[in-house]
């Protein structure tokens, strides 16, 4: 299998990143006085399927998904009523084949981002600029012919979340491709909500049950759905660590090179909830 030398590099910069993981901590509470499960600013939405993430699941059909991310703060702004941040998003979601005794890489998705996020009292924003390219892999393509196309974009996108952390959020927001390859439609909407019922929130485990929602126009506005019922794993500070969850996803493939086939698939997925490696290279306390 031949393998791509990007791949080689995102992953070796990421495991330099690695060792930086949890250097950094931090009692930051909210301004009604909760800790919240995370110290993002505006964490990514859990049942999101194009979301860069630190994941290993069964897809379904013999298929197996392998994902890598680290992001990292560049810039943050904390401030008693409100804080903000620029951050740096890279990460690679990649889905093999199970075909006899052979694993054939089917698709490779690189992601790199700058999110933007602000958060005042329950209410939080990110807008992101990011460069997604997908590419097949070698051995599944001889093995499975198709015609093959350049798959790249660079996206705007804008979400709005409102909710109690540690309890419940809701959010919504559009995104527009502002160059792309193949030229398709520009415009995307995507909704979701996160739950974490209180009554199942145990030492270091509380589950939840997530729902996204996706629709765009360059597939005639049909709209992408997954489900994602888990339970998120916490340390002793009651940051998150893992998850472990079932998922269910109908519409379009998440993987660009077959954006326009549609899927209807469920399996079971673990979710590393890797924190910042570096929590901000630059902090302004005002």
């Amino acid at each position: 299998m031949r393998i791509r030398i990007q791949v080689v590099m995102l992953v070796l910069g990421l495991a330099a990143l690695a060792p930086r993981l949890g250097a950094q901590t931090t009692d930051r509470q909210t301004p009604n006085g909760e800790r919240p499960i995370t110290r993002e600013i505006f964490p990514a939405p859990l049942a999101s399927p194009t979301e860069p993430a630190s994941v290993f699941r069964f897809a379904g059909e013999g298929q197996v998904d392998f994902g890598l991310t680290q992001p990292f703060g560049l810039l943050t702004s904390q401030g008693a009523r409100s804080t903000w941040e620029i951050g740096l998003r890279p990460g690679i979601i990649t889905r093999f084949k199970v075909r006899d005794t052979q694993l054939l890489l089917k698709a490779a998705d690189f992601h790199i981002g700058i999110p933007l996020s602000y958060r005042r009292g329950n209410w939080s924003t990110r807008v992101e600029f990011f460069h997604v390219s997908s590419h097949r892999g070698a051995d599944f393509a001889s093995a499975y012919p198709e015609p093959s196309f350049n798959y790249s974009r660079e996206v705007l996108q804008a979400l709005v979340a409102y909710g109690r952390p540690g309890h419940w959020r809701i959010y919504a927001g559009p995104s527009v491709l502002l160059h792309t390859v193949p030229t398709l439609g520009r415009m995307s909407f995507e909704a979701g909500s996160e739950w974490f019922p209180q009554s199942l929130v145990r030492t270091h485990a509380r589950f939840y049950l997530a729902g996204d929602f996706e629709t765009r126009q360059e597939v005639g506005w049909n709209v992408n759905t997954s489900i994602q019922p888990g339970i998120l794993f916490t340390n002793r500070r009651a940051e998150p660590v893992a998850r472990l969850a079932g998922w269910f996803c109908r519409g379009q493939a998440p993987f660009g090179q077959f954006f326009r086939e549609r899927e209807t698939i469920g399996g079971v997925q673990l979710i590393l909830e890797l924190q910042p490696a570096i929590h901000s290279l630059v902090t302004r306390r005002q």
